[in-house]
């Protein structure tokens, strides 16, 4: 997974579990699925072991302890397609659909790339 960043498989049952109440968003490049932005609230945390860890940190941060976010997963399937697009694409139909619900989104990115957006920073 060159520039899609893929830490997890996740099965479909979890997929389907993780798709309520809030649906991940897809971007596709005619019928082929070309990337998604999956919405993992806190309660997912612990079942998904290899990102425990990460929930648990990103829970013991001050400003984000006691409040509303989620953490976005995302991946790119699409060979030959401009990624930075199709995120950004991905990122404005998962913002709209989370305003008013959440106030941060929490991003696992490789190094060189922003940590996290919020709060008051992405919604």
């Amino acid at each position: 997974m060159e520039q899609g960043f893929g830490t997890v498989e996740h099965d479909p049952a979890l997929w389907a579990k993780m798709n309520h109440p809030h649906p991940h968003a897809l971007a596709k490049d005619g019928d082929l699925l070309a990337g998604y932005a999956l919405v993992m609230l806190r309660s997912f945390g612990q079942e998904i072991p290899v990102l425990a860890p990460m929930f648990e940190e990103i829970g013991s941060i001050p400003e984000l302890k006691d409040g509303s976010w989620f953490v976005m997963g995302r991946d790119m399937r699409g060979q030959g397609l401009p990624w930075e697009g199709v995120f950004k694409g991905l990122y404005e139909a998962t913002q709209v659909q989370m305003q008013g619900h959440f106030s941060c989104v929490v991003q696992r990115w490789p190094r060189e790339y922003p940590v996290f957006a919020g709060p008051g920073g992405w919604f």
